[in-house]
């Protein structure tokens, strides 16, 4: 049976669930409570939104806010070494602006999504060099428009088998987990001001698995602040399984022990 949520129903819901973790959410919550509301938002497909007009008619009527779904991704904006291309997501960030949208980031750093070129990269010198490079030239160029990114994404492995996991790639195989020092270190330096979020999905069921890439994330997080690397926010990213139960009373410690450590928590 398919069941049927207002977009009313899906706020209320999270800011029901948001309650007991107060300090933690990103917004004010639109439960009903004077003054409180929370934004609501969806990913927008850089390659969907020139061509469909029922699909920007969506966009404008149901949301507050869009992320880039793959337009301001590696891949996307770096096919080669020394050209920036920052066409699509311009395009997202002026669709926004007409329609009184905001946008958030996504993403400066993530072992996915990237260009061919990358694998050329042998010494960890050429990765730290290009790492801090495409971060320095990317926020600056959406300084003026995008006040929260998702500075990495995804750091833990899919399916880790300790909480010391992380995630493979380029950036892993040549940096280790220094990488993501590195990139929160280098958004910050570029524009201080900024929220910058670790985002990461498959933690929010009942599941072993879940669990422990929850205490993997966790455990991440709080090296990262106890290093004084320059995180503000994580992002639950909310890859949603409808026949998996949510690990309520996990992911409401998780919540409350981010609130004590000064992070807010977005749903992204």
């Amino acid at each position: 049976m398919t069941s049927q949520f207002s977009r009313r129903e899906i706020v209320a819901g999270i800011a029901a669930a948001a309650v007991a973790v107060d300090a933690t959410t990103a917004g004010s919550l639109a439960s009903g409570a004077p003054g409180r509301r929370v934004d609501f938002g969806a990913a927008a497909n850089h390659h969907v939104l020139p061509k469909d007009a029922a699909y920007r008619a969506a966009l404008a009527r149901h949301c507050d806010v869009i992320v880039a779904e793959g337009a301001m991704k590696w891949e996307a904006i770096r096919a080669t070494p020394d050209a920036f291309d920052f066409k699509h997501g311009d395009d997202l960030v002026t669709f926004a602006n007409d329609h009184g949208m905001t946008v958030r980031g996504h993403t400066l750093v993530w072992n996915e999504a990237n260009p061919a070129w990358l694998k050329s990269l042998t010494t960890p010198a050429a990765a730290e060099r290009e790492l801090r490079r495409h971060i320095e030239r990317v926020v600056t160029h959406y300084a003026a428009s995008i006040r929260s990114w998702d500075v990495v994404n995804e750091p833990i492995a899919e399916k880790p088998r300790n909480s010391m996991d992380i995630r493979g790639g380029v950036w892993t195989s040549l940096l280790g987990e220094r990488y993501i020092d590195l990139a929160f270190q280098t958004a910050h330096a570029v524009a201080p001001q900024q929220q910058r979020v670790l985002n990461e999905y498959g933690i929010e069921h009942a599941t072993p698995q879940d669990r422990l890439k929850r205490a993997g994330f966790k455990r991440l997080i709080f090296d990262l602040k106890q290093r004084g690397v320059p995180i503000t926010a994580v992002g639950l990213q909310a890859h949603l399984d409808g026949a998996k139960n949510i690990d309520t009373e996990g992911i409401s410690a998780f919540c409350a022990d981010m609130a004590k450590a000064g992070l807010d928590v977005l749903v992204t």
